[in-house]
């Protein structure tokens, strides 16, 4: 993984015409961790198929297991230094917020996007494979791997409507638990990368 010297991972994700990137890492069993620390100016969508490991969302540990989904929102610090003594595999989907915008500041932008992606709702959000909307979001994910690795006629417009469908899951499953999780401070996301640099 590149990233500049501020833990920013400067890989681009996605082109110019199509800010879309599905990625897949396996892990090794010798690794020394499964995900540097890193942050980005996209929105990842990062689930594991196969293992577990557990992930940190800024100060926050995560356990993933296979099947589990983490939404994470832009700039926001995340990487993973624990691999539970496994060789899990994870992928993930980071897209450009921009990808998604109609006219300027409809509806959906005020009431959706905004609050999701830089608002006031949570700065990440856990999906288990238990719950209805982890399932649902884990299979449009599989999906969209599909989709993008076959390079399919026509596949930008099904990723792009899965996305909406994905949003619509995590904005259900952020209301249904009464919004719990803690709203982003810049000032500590920035001391936390300096921390880690």
């Amino acid at each position: 993984m590149e990233r500049d010297g501020n833990l920013r991972e400067i890989r681009p994700h996605g082109t110019l015409l199509f800010p879309v990137c599905v990625h897949e890492t396996r892990v090794e069993e010798d690794a020394p961790f499964p995900l540097y620390y890193h942050w980005h100016s996209e929105v990842e969508f990062l689930y594991l198929t196969e293992g577990s490991a557990v992930f940190m969302v800024e100060r926050e540990q995560i356990q993933l297991r296979e099947g589990d989904v983490l939404f994470i929102r832009p700039d926001v610090l995340h990487g993973s230094m624990d691999r539970n003594h496994c060789a899990p595999t994870f992928r993930a989907l980071d897209f450009d917020p921009a990808f998604l915008s109609g006219i300027a500041n409809d509806a959906i932008q005020q009431k959706y996007l905004s609050p999701m992606f830089f608002g006031s709702l949570p700065h990440y959000r856990f999906l288990g494979r238990d719950s209805e909307d982890g399932k649902r979001m884990y299979a449009l994910l599989t999906q969209i791997h599909a989709i993008f690795t076959e390079d399919r006629d026509g596949g930008e417009l099904l990723i792009k409507s899965m996305i909406y469908e994905m949003l619509y899951h995590l904005y259900r499953n952020i209301k249904n638990d009464g919004e719990k999780g803690y709203i982003p401070d810049v000032r500590k996301s920035e001391f936390i990368r300096k921390i880690v640099e």
